[in-house]
């Protein structure tokens, strides 16, 4: 269950941090900015298609656990779906905010990678137990979304806890998407004036 969270957060984070810089790069943005099209849809419009790439690769996934590693899925698959949902939107609201701030698709590439790979992997107990790390590592594990989404696809793939014993992690994932969100969508509002 550990990889789903790894593969959904570097899909949907780095594909989403060059799509807009790739319009601003070719000159695309600024034709896109004089049709009809408001600034909303053409953030729903790039956002959008990763969404559905991201869910299509998580239920991937859990297919190929389920019938070629035999890892049964133990609680309800609707909440595991509506959590891999809530993931996908935190990786892609990150990767337009990385979109909306960088010059060029390298940097923000780059930025990508270091601000969703390595804390994912090293901060959010995929690897290493999260009691183990020195307490400031701790502290700073709060703020990786992985850490809270790993605690729910384990706790519904492996144990069968349903919502009433994730409520605390799901509330996190949810409150950390509404702020990734909203400096997103303010951050390419500043960038376009």
């Amino acid at each position: 269950p550990g990889l789903i969270a790894m593969i959904l957060r570097l899909i949907s984070t780095l594909l989403t941090s060059i799509a807009i810089v790739r319009e601003k790069e070719t000159g695309t943005m600024e034709q896109l900015l004089v049709s009809p099209v408001k600034p909303p849809q053409i953030i729903i419009g790039k956002v959008l298609p990763y969404t559905v790439l991201g869910f299509l690769d998580g239920l991937i996934i859990l297919v190929v656990g389920s019938l070629l590693f035999q890892v049964p899925i133990q609680g309800s698959l609707l909440l595991v779906m509506l959590m891999m949902l809530v993931y996908v939107v935190t990786g892609l609201s990150l990767g337009m905010l990385v979109s909306t701030m960088a010059k060029t698709q390298s940097v923000a590439m780059l930025v990508a990678i270091t601000l969703t790979v390595l804390p994912s992997m090293l901060m959010s107990g995929f690897i290493f137990p999260i009691t183990s790390m020195p307490e400031v590592l701790q502290w700073f594990s709060r703020i990786v979304p992985a850490t809270y989404f790993l605690e729910i696809i384990r706790g519904i793939v492996l144990k069968g806890n349903d919502l009433s014993n994730l409520y605390r992690p799901a509330g996190m994932l949810l409150g950390i998407d509404v702020v990734l969100l909203v400096l997103s969508i303010r951050t390419f509002r500043i960038r376009l004036e």
